[in-house]
């Protein structure tokens, strides 16, 4: 009987705990080797979100000893009790895109709504889940107010994940804005880019930060060099978020014409010699343009006159010197 006395109490107690544990469950106060003063505001936005990645990965240490403990004292089904949601690979790469957006270097107390708004702009314009990343945001912002006391307010709080009717409103302005088509090698392609690019953000981002520390002042090569190498980044990741969020895939066809992700083989009727040379060229969008690979968009002077085009079709191609005869000799996809 006090052995079960005892795990119910245990089990309560790491329940209760369980319960509450959110973002006071570590001790607070600036970490180790903080950069800045709370008092003076000085502490940057990139010293704080590195301040704020331990602190997650201590609270995340911390509930597993948690669960691990219950687990021991209780045969109550894992399942059964509340799940806190992971501080994952996704959660730091907002973060991280975050920072980058206002500039590491920018004291945390000067963050303001208005830059909140901004940044929600930018991550609504892009990418397609905003609510997954906006949340991370908000946790760091929220932590930076009441964990650290770097700002006077929850600049979090300015941050506006829709509900489901503002969603709807989303998707239908989705439907309406700009579309890619292209084919499903290349979302893939630009999807693995833009993992790439995000997987290089925060190194971009540190580089920052340390050419801005070693420096008194801000306009210097190292500096400058760090700051557009992130712009660079940024630009590129928000380009193909957009594209990404806006591609439509071609389901191509099957009766024999020209499609966008087709292959054509043409051979040019208006050249001697190697007029009889048969080329090939894959029929794709025009962010997946590829001179070397023989990729061609469907825009293209080319492109325009392939597509709809089968086989013995003669198709001719108006170009800056002129009009150029093509016959198409096979299409495959």
């Amino acid at each position: 009987m006090t052995t079960e006395t005892s795990s119910a109490t245990l089990e309560a107690e790491l329940l209760e705990a369980e319960e509450t544990d959110g973002i006071e469950d570590v001790v607070e106060g600036p970490a180790d080797g903080a950069a800045g003063n709370a008092s003076t505001g000085q502490t940057t936005v990139g010293a704080a979100a590195s301040e704020y990645f331990e602190w997650s990965e201590r609270r995340e240490q911390q509930r597993e000893k948690r669960a691990q403990k219950l687990a021991e004292s209780s045969a109550k089904p894992a399942g059964s009790r509340k799940a806190s949601p992971p501080f994952d690979k996704n959660a730091r790469i907002a973060v991280t895109q975050f920072v980058s957006h206002v500039t590491p270097s920018l004291p945390v107390a000067e963050l303001t709504p208005h830059g909140m708004a901004a940044f929600q702009e930018t991550i609504e314009a892009n990418a397609a889940d905003v609510a997954a990343r906006l949340l991370p945001v908000k946790e760091f912002l929220r932590f930076c107010w009441k964990t650290r006391g770097y700002t006077e307010a929850n600049l979090g709080n300015h941050l506006c994940v829709k509900t489901a009717s503002a969603s709807a409103s989303a998707l239908i302005e989705h439907e309406e804005a700009e579309r890619f088509e292209m084919t499903a090698d290349g979302l893939q392609q630009l999807t693995a880019e833009l993992e790439r690019l995000r997987e290089e953000l925060p190194a971009a981002v540190q580089a920052m930060g340390h050419a801005h520390k070693e420096v008194k002042i801000r306009k210097s090569a190292p500096f400058e060099a760090a700051r557009e190498n992130l712009e660079r980044l940024n630009s590129r990741i928000n380009e193909l978020e957009y594209q990404i969020t806006h591609a439509v895939i071609s389901k191509g066809g099957t009766d024999g014409r020209a499609y966008l992700g087709s292959t054509v083989g043409m051979r040019r009727l208006d050249v001697c010699g190697d007029g009889d040379q048969v080329q090939q060229y894959t029929l794709v969008g025009p962010t997946e343009v590829n001179a070397e690979q023989r990729r061609i968009s469907v825009k293209s002077p080319v492109g325009k006159g392939l597509i709809g085009a089968t086989v013995g079709a003669i198709v001719e191609i108006e170009v800056p010197r002129g009009t150029t005869r093509f016959e198409v000799v096979s299409v495959e996809g």
